[in-house]
């Protein structure tokens, strides 16, 4: 797998912040943490401002909530169904 921003060089690991994978040249150790050089600038801008990355998991959880949603609305008129036909 290539660097993100080196595509031609091996990636040797993947910044703990954004998950973009890194080389050894874009790779910064802080604190025993590889991080690429964008959430490098990022962290030393603001260390208490949120770092960039992937989206957070509210958003996984919302689209399995959703999904949970709908499978008991479908399993509800389902059942409703099956009563209707049972009755005629």
């Amino acid at each position: 797998m290539g660097c993100t921003w080196h595509p031609d060089r091996d990636a040797i690991g993947i910044c703990v912040v954004c998950r973009k994978t890194i080389c050894g040249d874009c790779a910064t150790d802080v604190d025993g943490i590889q991080r690429c050089e964008l959430c490098l600038v990022q962290l030393a801008e603001d260390p208490l401002a949120p770092a960039p990355g992937p989206p957070d998991r509210w958003t996984a959880r919302r689209a399995v909530g959703t999904v949970a949603g709908w499978a008991v609305v479908t399993l509800c008129l389902w059942g409703l169904f099956e009563v209707i036909l049972s009755i005629g």
